[in-house]
């Protein structure tokens, strides 16, 4: 996902309007997760980046204020590892998966979906023959090879026991 997040970038941080085009561009609104769902994710996100880099005397006076506006009058935006948790949030926050209980299965879904969708196509357009964008990669091999058993449609029990086997491979 971070290869997209410098596409869209094209710096270290992103801003509200990128992260919506994002978003829409990858078929996440209105598809997925509807705008105040992205808008709470984003701002949640951007408040704690931003206050993780404030001073403790900023953050005192920001806890005394008890408002976060005063947060965002300093800019809003997602560093990389706050987009990865943005991803993350908006999958467990999806209504594609309102009865689904596994989290894992949800993130795993949820990105195989991002990366199936027009937004690919439009992005490899943008980048050119930037080689990381090359059609024969498939990022997500790896994780489908390992949970092959996990990612089929099974019980809820046989998706459990898949899972912890693949976590106990791992140990």
């Amino acid at each position: 996902m971070l290869r997209y997040f410098k596409i869209y970038t094209e710096q270290t941080i992103m801003e509200y309007e990128l992260f919506f085009k994002f978003c829409r561009d990858f078929e996440i609104f209105p598809e997925m997760c509807n705008k105040p769902v992205l808008h709470a994710v984003f701002y949640d996100l951007a408040y704690d980046e931003k206050q993780a880099d404030l001073s403790p005397e900023q953050i005192k006076r920001i806890i005394l204020i008890k408002t976060k506006k005063q947060v965002f009058d300093n800019g809003e935006y997602l560093s990389e590892s706050t987009f990865v948790k943005a991803i993350i949030m908006c999958a467990l926050k999806s209504r594609l998966f309102e009865n689904e209980p596994n989290v894992v299965y949800k993130v795993i879904t949820f990105v195989d979906k991002l990366l199936q969708s027009k937004g690919t196509q439009l992005v490899k357009k943008v980048a050119g023959k930037i080689r990381m964008f090359s059609d024969e990669i498939d990022p997500m091999r790896e994780i489908r090879k390992k949970y092959t058993k996990f990612l089929k449609k099974t019980s809820k029990q046989d998706k459990q026991e898949a899972l912890k086997k693949a976590f106990e491979d791992d140990n």
